[in-house]
C-alpha cells in the first residue's frame, strides 16, 4: 500500500523552508573553518580520522598542534569548541565503523556523516553524549543493526536523517518523546515493525518512512491531536489500516 498524507499548508511550507536553511547551514561545513580550536576537540578528532581509516576528504587533518584550515568542521568562535562535523562523499578503506569517538566533542551541535561508502555497523552508543546535538545526518552509507532507541536521550535534536542504510528491526517507541516539531527520514533501510508506542507521543513535522518492510496495523499514525504534523509517507510497505481509528487534522 502507498499513502502519503500532507495537511496543514502554512506548517509545511514553514518547516520545508526551515529545513533547507537548517540543511545549508550544517550541509556545506567544508567552507567553514576554525582559526584555532579546543585542544581536547583536536585530539578527538584525530581520534575521529583514525577510526575512519584517513579518509582523503580529510587528509589536511594533520598532527600539528591546531585545527586551523581543517575541512569539514566549524567551531564557536568564544569557546573554540567544534561546534559541526560533516564529512560525506568519499570512500572508507578499508571499511569502517563510526568512531565512539564522536561523542567526544560536547558542543557539536550538527553531526553528519553520509555518503561514505564502506561505513558499516551500528550507530554507537556514545553519540547519546552530544547533548547539545539538534542535527543529525547519518544517510546513505552501510549502517547495520536498530534504530537506537538510546536517540532519545538527545534533548535537543529536531532534525534526524537515517535513510538509505540496512537498518532492520522495530522503530523503537522512546523516539516518539523526542522534541516536537521533528524532522524524522528513516526511509529506504530493512525496517520490519512500527513499536506500538511510537505513536502515543507522535507529532513529527514530518516523518518518512517509505521503502522499509514494514507490516502490521498502520492506523495509531493518524491522529486527530499531532498538531504538528504535516508530512507522513509509509509508501512502499506491507502495511494495513483500520479506518474507524484514522483521524486527520484539518
Amino acid at each position: 500500500m502507498e499513502l502519503t498524507i500532507i495537511h496543514s499548508p502554512l506548517i509545511l511550507i514553514f518547516i520545508t523552508s526551515l529545513l533547507a536553511l537548517i540543511s545549508s547551514i550544517a550541509g556545506d561545513t567544508s567552507t567553514l573553518e576554525c582559526d584555532y580550536c579546543h585542544p581536547d576537540d583536536y585530539n578527538t578528532l584525530l581520534k575521529i580520522k583514525a577510526g575512519l581509516n584517513h579518509p582523503y576528504i580529510i587528509i589536511n587533518w594533520e598532527e600539528n598542534g591546531n585545527c586551523k584550515d581543517w575541512c569539514c568542521i566549524s567551531c564557536d568562535p568564544k569557546t573554540h569548541r567544534v561546534s559541526t562535523l560533516d564529512i560525506g562523499n568519499d570512500v572508507i578503506k578499508p571499511a569502517a565503523r563510526i568512531p565512539d569517538a564522536v561523542g567526544d566533542l560536547p558542543d557539536l551541535d550538527s553531526l553528519t556523516l553520509r555518503k561514505l561508502v564502506n561505513l558499516h555497523g551500528p550507530i554507537p552508543r556514545s553519540i547519546a553524549k552530544l547533548k547539545k546535538l539538534t542535527f543529525l545526518s547519518l544517510d546513505y552509507n552501510n549502517l547495520t543493526g536498530p534504530v537506537p532507541g538510546f536517540l532519545s536521550q538527545l534533548p535537543n535534536l529536531n532534525y534526524l536523517r537515517l535513510s538509505h542504510n540496512q537498518l532492520t528491526g522495530e522503530i523503537p517507541a522512546s523516539l516518539s518523546k523526542l522534541p516536537t516539531p521533528l524532522y524524522v527520514d528513516l526511509s529506504h533501510n530493512q525496517l520490519t515493525q512500527i513499536a506500538p508506542g511510537f505513536a502515543e507521543g507522535l507529532d513529527f513535522g514530518t516523518l518518512s518512512l517509505e521503502r522499509n518492510k514494514l507490516a502490521g496495523d498502520a492506523s495509531m499514525l493518524f491522529r486527530r491531536k499531532n498538531v504538528w504534523t504535516s508530512i507522513i509517507d509509509i509508501s512502499r510497505n506491507s502495511l494495513e489500516f483500520d479506518f474507524s481509528n484514522v483521524s486527520i487534522s484539518k
